[in-house]
């Protein structure tokens, strides 16, 4: 009965802190420790992806943060997004990430990056919880725009992954390669991506099966959560190594 009890107060914690985040206003995109050249763009695929990874029509939304004293692309550092299960995510939670959380400047990514002269570019997806082949491609789209655009050609460009975004952007480099498509990358860059899959254990897997069909029905941001790991996030459910 203590148990049930605790569980119940848990669930509420987790909900109200859900709710909290959910109910955030976007703000203009700020930078703790430079004002660089920013601008936003839009990147869709208008072709189908293969039936075999459900037809789907991919989109996102790409950040370019030109280097210091840059006015075009010269070296290029794409960093692609991890999951975001309820797609809340926008630019400038990215770059909270990897910039503004740190403790200092020598420690803020975007910041080196910036002074190093490296051309940072943010992909978003539209659906990052979508198969991990689908946003594969899209990224493969942004690739090849990328090196068509920048001022100097050759292997310059780096791809950084973050979570999820490491397999999205290893299955990209591996397509492009496999189907004979330059993607003139000298570094691919992992972070803290489950390769050999993610081990949620099919316990905990039911746990949270069993909860969902138990939750009010207004517990709606907590429900959303919990359905990340089902179909309507294949993305997230590939990288599990039971379920």
């Amino acid at each position: 009965m203590k148990l049930k009890k605790y569980f119940k107060y848990l669930l509420i914690a987790i909900c109200a802190l859900v709710s909290d985040l959910s109910g955030q206003v976007p703000m203009p995109i700020t930078f703790s420790y430079y004002t660089p050249t920013k601008s936003i763009n839009t990147l869709s695929i208008t072709k189908k992806i293969a039936s075999e990874h459900n037809g789907s029509i991919c989109s996102g939304e790409y950040m370019t943060i030109l280097a210091n004293g840059h006015t075009s692309i010269v070296n290029p550092y794409i960093i692609i997004e991890g999951i975001d299960f309820t797609n809340e995510q926008d630019f400038q939670s990215h770059v909270d990430l990897y910039n503004n959380y740190a403790s200092s400047a020598s420690q803020a990514l975007l910041f080196n990056l910036y002074n190093a002269g490296y051309d940072v570019i943010i992909l978003d997806f539209d659906y990052s919880g979508d198969y991990i082949q689908n946003n594969g491609l899209l990224l493969v789209e942004l690739i090849k725009h990328i090196n068509n655009i920048k001022t100097v050609s050759g292997n310059n460009m780096i791809v950084q992954g973050y979570s999820m975004g490491g397999l999205v952007a290893r299955y990209a480099l591996t397509w492009m390669e496999a189907n004979g498509i330059d993607h003139q990358t000298r570094l691919f860059i992992s972070h803290d991506t489950p390769h050999k899959g993610a081990n949620f254990p099919l316990g905990l897997q039911e746990i949270v099966n069993d909860m969902m069909l138990h939750i009010p029905v207004g517990w709606i941001a907590f429900q959303t959560v919990l359905a990340s790991f089902e179909k309507s996030y294949p993305g997230a459910t590939q990288m599990l190594v039971y379920h």
